[in-house]
This record gives structure tokens, sequence and C-alpha cells, in this order.
């Protein structure tokens, strides 16, 4: 049997932290299967390396990253690499971009929840330590009050850059109604069965809605925030964008026939999942720069893209507006798929292969 230790933040609850515990849990039977037998700390001991495999969540270091505490950080990744035989960083991060890089000599494999396809992206510096807040910096001279820390930046060499892979991104929590709120409690008391959304509203349903835009606009960043501010612009009052209580916001979802989706701190966003859950097709800019699992963003089959400049944005919106029978094929496709990942044995089986391979490549 490999014995595997996961690492992970205890103290503060997020969906980030959720989704890269929530699918180890859920398959820690079936893993055991496969000869992997799991055990889960929030806490640092000398027991924490008597294990063949020890994966680490970013989320428990993100206060490590002070300048008074880096060197902290770097000294127990070099025990850890001393103590076990392979060790794993899951970047739990939003984006392709604000990555923790500067670990990568102290580990043997980074898992990023979603990366740039081109590696070679990596050898560049992004304002805002993302590639499309430095697109919309260069395209709309932009700027930020903070564009972030200089260590989400940091460059890798190219032995490094070849540690770089993907683990899985947040869609492997439970984005349905009460999806959050149950995750609060598994995370605060540890009871309650875990489970995916078993209600999921069919595409092909009555859809008196035409589009739903509910999207948050304010962000600390203008560049996060700019193509939010452009698409409400755009827009000019044509679909109604305030937010909703959660409730309602979800009977709207289920009620519409598309909605907008753009990015927020990263190109995946929690409202992703909930559209397609709900059965709604997905507006949003293009994915095609990136590499993620599972993949529920596959341009014109899954999804309906815009460009990152927003200049083709009224035209795909008419074309969805014109066309509802496709927009009901992108949904039913999306749903289709991410339904597969997350309640099929089939998906499951897969998921539990991209792990073992992720801890014994």
């Amino acid at each position: 049997m490999t014995k595997v230790y996961v690492l992970q933040d205890g103290k503060y609850y997020t969906r980030n932290g959720e989704a890269f515990v929530f699918p180890l849990m859920y398959n820690r039977g079936r893993l055991k299967h496969y000869g992997v037998t799991l055990e889960f700390y929030s806490s640092i001991s000398p027991k924490l390396f008597d294990c063949d495999v020890l994966c680490l969540g970013s989320e428990f270091f993100k206060s490590w990253w002070e300048e008074s505490k880096r060197e902290d950080l770097f000294k127990f990744l070099e025990d850890a690499k001393r103590k076990v035989g392979r060790v794993v960083w899951f970047d739990t991060g939003d984006s392709t971009g604000s990555a923790k890089f500067m670990v990568l000599p102290y580990v043997d494999y980074y898992a990023k929840n979603q990366v740039l396809k081109d590696r070679q992206g990596y050898k560049k510096k992004y304002y805002g330590s993302r590639i499309f807040t430095d697109f919309y910096h260069q395209q709309f001279e932009i700027n930020d009050q903070d564009p972030g820390a200089p260590h989400l930046n940091h460059i890798p060499n190219e032995e490094d850059l070849k540690k770089i892979g993907i683990g899985w991104n947040y869609g492997l929590a439970n984005y349905g109604y009460y999806g959050e709120a149950l995750g609060k409690i598994w995370h605060k008391f540890g009871v309650l069965p875990r489970f995916y959304p078993h209600r999921w509203h069919k595409p092909s349903a009555k859809r008196p809605v035409l589009c739903s835009g509910r999207i948050g606009m304010s962000y600390s960043r203008e560049t996060v925030g700019c193509s939010r501010r452009e698409i409400k612009r755009l827009l000019n009052g044509k679909i109604v964008m305030d937010r909703l209580p959660k409730k309602e916001y979800f009977k709207e979802l289920c009620q519409s026939i598309f909605a907008i989706s753009p990015f927020g701190f990263g190109e995946i966003c929690y409202r992703d999942f909930e559209i397609i859950i709900c059965g709604s097709a997905m507006i949003k800019q293009n994915m095609d720069h990136l590499e993620t699992w599972p993949d529920l963003w596959i341009t014109g089959q899954t999804y309906l893209p815009f460009v990152w400049n927003l200049s083709d944005f009224e035209q795909q919106m008419e074309y969805a507006l014109q066309h509802p029978q496709d927009m009901i094929e992108l949904a039913r496709n999306a749903q289709e798929e991410y339904k597969r990942v997350l309640c099929t044995d089939e998906g499951q089986e897969e998921f539990c292969r991209r792990f073992i391979n992720i801890i014994k490549a």
C-alpha cells in the first residue's frame, strides 16, 4: 500500500480548499482498492513525514509567504523532501497565474488547478500575476493600486518548468443549492455524508428568461473587474445585472437559456458550475489558452466564447439570442460531461487514475 498524507488548511473554509479535499475523501475507499491509503492533517507534527507521499494544499501556507516566515516555509519543504519519498504541492489558486513557483526546487510535482497550455508562458512576468490582467493592462492601459506580490511572478528555470502539471479544478466541490452550506458544516464538524449534486435542471426545460447576467462588479483590482464593467456598458440596461438572493439567483439560472460568466480573479468561476448544474448555456471569454480537468470549456461545444477585448461580445450575444436551440445543445453537452465526472463510476475512476498518476509519476 502507498501511504499518502494530505496537509490541508483546517482553520478557514474556502470553496477552493473544499474542492481540493472533497474528491479525495469522497473516493477514499476507491483509492484504497487501488492500493492508496489517505490520512488528512491540518497541522504539522513529526508524524506528518511518516508517509510515502506528502500532498501539500497551498492554502495551508497562505500566511507563510510573508517575508518573515518564508524561510520557515523553505526549511519545512527541505525537511519534507529529505524525509518523504515524494512531495506534491497542490496549487488551489483561482487562475493560471498567481503561482507559488518559488517552491518548485523543493517539490517533486506542482499540481495546479489550471495551467497555461504553453508552459513557456510561465517564463514571462505578467502584470497582476495573471495572463488576462496583463492583457487588460496593456490593451486598455488599466492600472491597479496593488498589482500583486512579487513572489507570485517568480519565473521557474527550465528543469523546474517540467514539474508543473494539472491537478483538478474546484469544480469537484458541490455547487448545488445547498453545497456551500454543507461544505461549511463538513469543514467545521466533520459530519454529514459527502455527496455531489443530485438535482440537475434539464437544459431542455421551459426557460422563459433569455439571459442571466448576475455578475459581481466590485473588485479590488481594476484589471480584474474591467471586463465585467465593460460588459455592463455594452449591455446598456438590456439585461438586469443586480445581484439576487441565493434562492432567486438559482431560480433565474434554471429559467435562463444562457448566462454570462466572465473572468473574475481567475478564468474559472464558481458561477460556471452553477450555470451548468442549472442547465443554462455559458458565455465567457475564450478559454483556449489553458488546460484543466475536468474540462468543461470546449469552444463551440460546451460554451460560447467571446474574445478578451470584447470586440465580438455583442455579436455573440446576438447569436445566442437568435439560436436558442444551439444554446440548449451547449448546455446539454456541458452538463452531461460535468455529471459524468461527478456522478458516475466512470468519472470517479478517472479521478482516481489522475490522482495516482500525480503521486506516482
